[in-house]
């Protein structure tokens, strides 16, 4: 379960930092956002497979679980708590962007330290880590030198980019039937 909550706030705290200390200046806020992405990683850790398990076949429940997850994420915390609704922004290109960025966002939260801690995934890791600490890096020095545009607009190509290991992921877990390690079983 620790591990699972490790990578949660990993992949969560670039955008916490930029938008939190960076923009906001509130340390308190980022803490409070740590906190938060640790207490979902924990919880995801037993919901996740919990729902893969419910779906015949470790690829089919791996989709199933990071969809839910993600579209919760989008619905409950996006729209729900956060405000950002369907609507919000009123370039309707943007707006679909933005909504396919925080679906991503929710769903990698959730499936990426599966895909991770999974030894099935070896061969990505290297990618997954390029591609995630440029843009680390990259939107942490954009958010620091011109505010949150550019951070937005990074985003979400990346987290959707994050998909292809999940279908590479979701490939894996298909070739071997029956395999005890069902798509979540690692906590």
């Amino acid at each position: 379960m620790r591990r699972i909550a490790w990578w949660s706030v990993v992949f969560a705290v670039p955008m916490e930092f930029q938008v939190n200390v960076i923009l906001q200046g509130s340390w308190g806020q980022f803490a409070g956002a740590v906190l938060l992405y640790a207490v979902i990683g924990c919880a995801t850790s037993r919901t996740f497979p919990w729902i893969a398990a419910r779906f015949a076949g470790a690829r089919r429940g791996f989709w199933i679980a990071l969809c839910t997850h993600a579209a919760v994420g989008l619905v409950a915390i996006e729209w729900g708590i956060m405000g950002h609704a369907p609507g919000n922004i009123p370039d309707p290109t943007l707006d679909t962007i933005a909504q396919a960025g925080m679906f991503a966002w929710w769903g990698t939260i959730a499936a990426m330290p599966r895909l991770l801690e999974d030894p099935r995934s070896a061969p990505w890791r290297r990618q997954v880590a390029w591609l995630y600490g440029t843009y680390a890096v990259l939107s942490t020095a954009f958010a620091a030198l011109w505010g949150l545009a550019p951070v937005i607009l990074m985003m979400p190509p990346v987290y959707c980019a994050f998909f292809w290991f999940y279908a590479r992921f979701g490939r894996a877990l298909a070739a071997v039937p029956g395999d005890p390690r069902e798509a979540g079983a690692v906590s």
